[in-house]
């Protein structure tokens, strides 16, 4: 159902879902596909809850995994490889 969701804003590379968080994490293709769904989804109603979307970059990962952070869903855009 997630990606049902996201994949409307852009082309998703992966899907980390996070039980004891409530959160998943998407990694879309690039970060302006990330920065649509963000901008659309942000505070929507998903299944009776309030939906947070925000962006983190790959090095704020294990932060958000060690600490809990009250995310529901994360982006993480892809960052190009130059």
């Amino acid at each position: 159902m997630i990606y049902n969701i996201f994949s409307n804003f852009g082309n998703i590379v992966s899907i980390v879902f996070v039980k004891d968080k409530a959160a998943a994490l998407l990694e879309f293709e690039n970060q302006e596909f990330a920065s649509i769904a963000k901008e659309y989804l942000n505070n929507i109603v998903f299944m009776g809850s309030s939906l947070r979307v925000c962006t983190i970059l790959p090095s704020f990962l294990i932060h958000f995994l060690r600490f809990s952070i009250p995310v529901t869903l994360s982006l993480i855009p892809k960052l190009s490889k130059t």
